[in-house]
């Protein structure tokens, strides 16, 4: 009788450098803080935005350990990239149609 093995192609999610194949849900959340009416500025243009990304995988095949290790080392790295770098503000994140280039991890 063969056995059945399971065949990854293509990441649905890439964190850094980390591929995640089998991602149950992403949620994309923005929340746009506008300055006042009649503040001096371009209000559109300077506005903060704040995005929160949550996904929901689950690690698979014999690498899991090593993924875990590389999200666990990339959440260490993205608390303190920010203060030692002012041209790298965070960890990449690619997913279907979204691409950020500033995300932090929090487990």
């Amino acid at each position: 009788m063969p056995m059945s093995t399971m065949v990854t192609h293509q990441p649905s999610v890439l964190v850094g450098a980390v591929p995640l194949f089998a991602v149950n849900r992403i949620t994309l959340t923005e929340n746009y803080d506008l300055p006042p009416v009649g503040g001096k500025g371009l209000s559109q243009s300077t506005g903060k935005i704040t995005r929160t990304v949550q996904i929901d995988a689950l690690l698979i095949g014999t690498e899991r350990h090593l993924i875990r290790l590389s999200l666990e080392a990339m959440a260490d790295l993205s608390k303190t990239l920010p203060a030692l770098s002012s041209i790298v503000s965070g960890i990449p994140l690619v997913a279907g149609l979204t691409v950020l280039l500033d995300c932090q991890i929090a487990a």
